[in-house]
């Protein structure tokens, strides 16, 4: 585990006992740093408790001994209203951090590179780890991708360390040690937490405020983005673009179907239909983005291509699960908001679409483009009276309340279509009405999916021996 002499004896609260505030809690009795910790959830304080961690009511915390709140991220501090240990902290003076800021206290002999985006940072962070992986180099990728940079001790050299950081993160982060960044793009969503466009963009472009950054990889596709790009000119030695829709003067981007390096000026060096895994014109932004930052970094092109060709995409994001006669299944769970649904729609043709969720008052708009790819509508959730009010007449939709119910019916018309056709679960929506979270909402799916093939298997089975 990490080790940071300068938190020892200090005193910390820890609210929110999920999987990073657990490694927070590990690391803080690690580096021998007092602490008071609590969560909502009754069983895990129980749990906790049971294991000999120190839960204590947050109104009976040592407030004025201590150094910092570590908040988990989920918890607000601000919009749409702060919590009441939040209110308490600002009540005693007490800087509210997340375990990044933990991270950045130490004295770590490594490349640090920050992710952000809207949609695509865990695949752009676990690709950049993977690349880094293939060309023999040492690399930890932690973050919100589901894994406190906390948890690994940093005492590998040379290393580099791939942290995804949310908007959540970032907006709390006081101290930014970062080398290097990239900022995807930048699309509405958490507007329960940023209420303007202006307030999300302030949080995510907080990963570049670090005297210590060397290079930003900046996606351009949208007005914001090139706002930003145009603003950062002389504020970073080295700023690369990046684009699927443009073609940028000393940037990355794609062109007639390949991606193309004009910034160190060797054209087009990979045809994306090659990398299997990586489909669609979000995943071309990602290879985009990573290509860019392991060249700068001194990885070798042909090793870079040929990861971006192997490397296999993260669960939920996307991930082929199985084909049932003609239908492939395809399980998009991590689409919580309608710009990813967007990127998998672009992707597939013939789609029976499993969509709904707890809304996020995205427009639905965007999503129209893609009508013609549509072959049918699944509601399921507690949205689903917002999409069928917008597809109604636009598009056949059924109301099936529940996924099970959703997939049994969407795979039932697919497979009787009898043609090359997808059903997507690609649900534009948070999961929280019905799941504990996206990643419950896809495994339920998959687990639907293989149910029916062992099911279907079997019969067949029964059939030629009979």
């Amino acid at each position: 585990m990490l080790k940071v002499p300068s938190i020892q004896n200090l005193h910390f609260g820890v609210y929110g006992l999920g999987r990073t505030g657990k490694a927070t809690l590990d690391f803080l009795q690690y580096n021998q740093a007092s602490y008071e910790a609590y969560d909502d959830n009754t069983s895990t304080r129980t749990h906790f408790e049971s294991e000999g961690y120190n839960i204590i009511e947050c109104v009976d915390w040592k407030w004025d001994k201590m150094h910092a709140l570590v908040l988990s991220p989920g918890i607000p501090h601000h919009h749409p209203s702060p919590h009441s240990v939040a209110l308490l902290a600002q009540k005693h003076g007490v800087p509210i951090i997340t375990d990044i800021d933990l991270l950045m206290r130490a004295n770590l002999d490594a490349v640090l590179i920050g992710v952000t985006g809207t949609n695509g940072k865990s695949t752009t962070s676990a690709l950049l780890g993977y690349i880094f992986a293939q060309a023999g180099e040492r690399s930890i990728v932690a973050g919100n991708i589901g894994v406190s940079p906390l948890s690994f001790s940093w005492d590998a050299t040379p290393l580099y360390g791939v942290l995804e950081l949310s908007s959540y993160q970032l907006e709390r982060m006081r101290q930014n040690r970062l080398n290097a960044a990239i900022f995807l793009n930048l699309t509405p969503d958490h507007v329960d937490r940023h209420p303007t466009p202006e307030e999300y963009m302030l949080a995510k472009s907080k990963i570049f405020n670090s005297s210590d950054l060397k290079v930003a990889v900046l996606g351009v596709d949208e007005t914001p983005m090139q706002k930003l790009y145009k603003e950062m000119q002389n504020t970073v030695s080295t700023l690369i673009p990046v684009s699927v829709k443009y073609t940028p003067e000393k940037g990355i981007y794609i062109e007639d179907g390949y991606l193309v390096d004009q910034y160190w000026g060797d054209g087009k060096i990979l045809k994306l239909s090659e990398c299997m895994h990586l489909k669609g014109d979000h995943n071309a932004q990602n290879m985009a983005a990573c290509y860019a930052l392991a060249r700068y970094f001194g990885i070798e092109k042909d090793a870079i291509i040929e990861a971006l060709k192997s490397f296999k995409s993260l669960p939920h994001r996307c991930e082929w699960v199985a084909t049932i006669d003609h239908v492939e299944l395809i399980n998009d769970s991590k689409a919580t908001n309608v710009d990813s649904t967007c990127k998998a729609l672009s992707s597939y043709d013939k789609i029976y679409w499993i969509v709904g969720g707890q809304y996020k008052q995205d427009p639905l708009e965007p999503l129209d483009a893609f009508l013609p790819k549509i072959k049918k509508i699944y509601t399921i959730g507690s949205s689903e009276s917002v999409f069928l009010e917008h597809f109604k007449s636009k598009v056949e939709i059924e109301s099936c309340k529940t996924l099970d119910q959703a997939f049994e019916i969407s795979l039932r018309d697919a497979r009787t279509s009898e043609e090359p056709s997808v059903v997507l679960l690609s649900p534009a929506c948070a999961s929280f009405d019905q799941f504990r979270h996206f990643e419950h909402r896809g495994d339920s799916f998959k687990e639907l999916c293989s149910r029916t093939f062992e099911a279907l298997e079997t019969r067949k089975r029964a059939r030629t021996i009979g």
